[in-house]
């Protein structure tokens, strides 16, 4: 049973034709930790999602409904994602006194880790570190909306695992055991100090902990870091004629998103090239994958097709190679891509 209220909490619909949906009751909002509409209703109760769509948009009636699992790209659950959830629950529940949680804590006591990653591990469960619903909870008036992003309420989940301006730092190359403290240091510089820290430097924060406890603790230190970029080649290809080159850039104060295409034929001659900017949502991995749907819409109407994608955003890529996004919570929008590119 406490399985099920993971799951609960995770699942949402991801909107089709939205003949499914109904638009007060049901979990549909890409807006955690709830989904749904929180103001009153101001229509039928029982309406639905269909209801709100205009034909005059082009939206495509034959894609249906479908339910996902929103913690995950894929939109799959997987036991990593479920495992963060469940922690967060554990600790919106209070349930210290569970005996099961008292295991748990004794586990983290016993780990051999820095002292104040546990006691951030153990305020963190406990909704203790001042984010501003925290704070709001508290009785402290204030906006609530994330001081990085503008575009969600800050929780503890969102600052530290959500917000879009800091998933980048949370890419293979940064220690896990320390990541969320990091993160949350980054945040109070911007907060309290106004001063934006890039990747590299919350990277060089999180090795040097690991260092010193290493140091410390094993007389060893920690391995080389590879690389923060990979050089992206111009590779020649003879599967398709031409081949857009996308490149995806944040503006971390304004929610922005910047997109550099060019598009060459296989002997590298550029043939047409482009610059847009877009606002971005909540959540960068849709931000990558629209930037990437408008490098194709942009090649299309070029008239330059077939054409092989490269672009920065290789999670987005290696979801529409690989045939994997059809269930995916932007499985649409990966959709379309994969119509304008065959």
């Amino acid at each position: 049973m406490w399985g099920k209220g993971i799951l609960e909490a995770g699942v949402r619909w991801r909107v089709g034709n939205g003949t499914s949906i109904q638009i007060y009751k049901d979990k549909w909002i890409l807006r955690p930790s709830t989904f749904k509409i929180l103001s009153n209703s101001r229509i039928d109760s029982n309406a639905k999602v269909v209801c709100l769509m205009s034909l005059l948009e082009g939206w495509d009636e034959q894609v249906e409904d479908t339910v996902v699992w929103h913690f995950e790209e894929r939109g799959v659950y997987s036991v990593k994602s479920g495992y963060i959830v469940g922690v967060v629950l554990e600790a919106t529940l209070s349930a210290s006194n569970n005996l099961a949680v008292g295991r748990w804590w004794k586990v983290l006591r016993n780990l051999n880790i820095p002292l104040k990653i546990k006691i951030f591990i153990w305020k963190t469960c406990h909704e203790w570190i001042p984010s501003r619903i925290n704070l709001l909870r508290r009785g402290i008036q204030m906006d609530v909306r994330c001081p990085l992003c503008g575009n969600a309420e800050e929780t503890t989940l969102h600052s530290l695992w959500e917000c879009w301006n800091l998933k980048y730092a949370r890419m293979d190359w940064l220690p896990r055991n320390k990541t969320p403290r990091v993160l949350w240091c980054v945040r109070n510089c911007f907060l309290h100090e106004r001063k934006r820290h890039d990747v590299s430097e919350a990277m060089s924060w999180s090795l040097v902990l690991l260092h010193d406890f290493q140091r410390k603790n094993h007389g060893t230190s920690v391995k080389a870091v590879k690389p923060l970029l990979d050089v992206i080649k111009w590779n020649l290809s003879d599967q398709r004629r031409y081949k857009i080159n996308c490149k995806v850039v944040l503006d971390n104060g304004k929610s922005l998103v910047g997109v550099g295409s060019i598009i060459g034929e296989a002997s590298g001659f550029v043939m047409a090239s482009c610059a847009l900017r877009f606002a971005a949502g909540n959540y960068i991995w849709a931000a990558n994958a629209l930037a990437i749907l408008k490098s194709c819409h942009f090649a299309s109407d070029c008239g330059l097709f077939p054409f092989l994608i490269e672009s920065n955003a290789k999670r987005v890529v290696n979801r529409i190679t690989n045939f994997i996004q059809l269930n995916s919570r932007y499985g649409d929008i990966l959709q379309d891509i994969e119509r304008l590119r065959l």
